[in-house]
């Protein structure tokens, strides 16, 4: 489509027949992301509410679509980078979110734990380290009201603001740890999101009754503490939950963004953010057909 014919939909935009403006909408949804700037400059000089509002609903489809293809793709090939599964969950709310800005602070993160980290030390060692530099020298910390707070869990405004939800201090804390080949991945504690770190010759050794690989586990909320499976018992105990593998077990990137969107969908329903619990949901329903 041209710009002449792009002007022309426009010009129809404010057409209260709803066949011909469906129409229009179908047709400029389906151009793609390369239309929005024509889009935005339309609206500039545009003083019609009405078409003001159409073409930010026709922007905001557009972005959508593009955000449902991004993780698809994703979970497609794998979801291997922590960071691009928050990032695409990010851009849907932060549209002109930049994933260099993201890559880059967890460079830094990186780099500065990989100054302090080799061969030799052991894996409780390691975690050590990766606690001094994300909960010492940067001060990372849990965000009490995390439930209520949508920022809380999306990664640009944490990394940001250096607090956030369990599961997003547990994002940034997996994507510094996999940049640096130190084997942890997240498990999905009931009200609760961990780490664990897997190494199965050692957790063999260190507990043969076990079947997961699990060397302990790693609370990013309280500072990276560290703790075995024992705890967990007491605290399903605590909640009078039964013990089930899934609250032990270590789970996939993709899983854990699966996880945050379903945070995300929590926080909108008590936000009564119908809309974005709607798109959420199908960003949600995304990662189960094509895990």
């Amino acid at each position: 489509m041209n710009s002449k014919e792009l002007k022309a939909h426009i010009v129809l935009l404010d057409d209260t027949d709803e066949k011909i403006y469906q129409s229009i909408i179908d047709n400029l949804i389906n151009e793609g992301n390369h239309i929005i700037p024509f889009l935005e400059e339309e609206w500039e000089l545009s003083n019609n509410e009405l078409v003001h509002k159409r073409i930010e609903n026709i922007i905001s489809e557009i972005q959508f679509l593009d955000t449902k293809k991004a993780l698809f793709n994703w979970i497609s090939f794998g979801g291997n980078d922590i960071i691009e599964g928050a990032f695409i969950i990010a851009k849907h709310r932060y549209p002109t979110l930049d994933i260099a800005e993201i890559e880059n602070i967890i460079e830094n993160l990186r780099n500065s734990a990989w100054l302090e980290i080799h061969d030799n030390l052991t894996a409780l060692e390691k975690v050590r380290v990766l606690n001094h530099v994300l909960f010492s020298i940067e001060e990372f910390k849990g965000q009490r009201n995390y439930g209520t707070d949508l920022k809380s869990t999306y990664i640009n405004t944490a990394l940001a603001n250096k607090k956030g939800s369990p599961i997003i201090l547990s994002i940034i804390y997996l994507a510094v740890a996999q940049r640096l080949g130190i084997p942890i991945k997240g498990v999905n504690l009931i009200n609760n999101f961990i780490l664990a770190y897997v190494d199965k010759i050692s957790a063999k050794i260190a507990y043969p009754e076990n079947t997961n690989d699990v060397l302990f586990y790693i609370n990013t909320f309280n500072k990276g503490s560290v703790f075995d499976s024992k705890e967990i018992d007491t605290y399903l105990e605590q909640l009078k939950v039964d013990k089930k593998e899934k609250f032990y077990n270590p789970i996939s990137n993709i899983e854990v963004i699966r996880n945050m969107i379903l945070e995300l969908m929590k926080i909108a329903d008590v936000k009564k953010k119908v809309d974005l619990k709607e798109q959420l949901n199908e960003l949600y329903q995304i990662t189960i057909k094509t895990d």
